[in-house]
């Protein structure tokens, strides 16, 4: 069984959330811009040697989060909010 972790990025328009998360996972940034509403990507780790599901999620700056919202990313409680 993986673990499954969730990062959540939410923040103001053109702060550079896309760009943190794509360094971070091709080791590039991005060349052109382009607005996010929601985005998700998946990767896997290892952490301390074992392996690790991780959820990134991207909340553009416009995006109206609701409680529902939250609810269908919080399916554990191994998550964390990046603001």
């Amino acid at each position: 069984d993986l673990n499954e972790l969730n990062i959540i990025f939410i923040g103001q328009i053109k702060s550079g959330k896309s760009n943190l998360i794509n360094f971070y996972l091709n080791n590039s940034f991005l060349k052109e811009y382009k607005p996010t509403i929601i985005e998700k990507w998946n990767a896997k780790i290892y952490i301390s040697n074992i392996l690790n599901s991780i959820n990134i999620w991207e909340f553009g700056g416009t995006t109206n989060l609701n409680s529902q919202t939250f609810k269908t990313i919080y399916k554990n409680e191994n998550s964390i909010i990046l603001y």
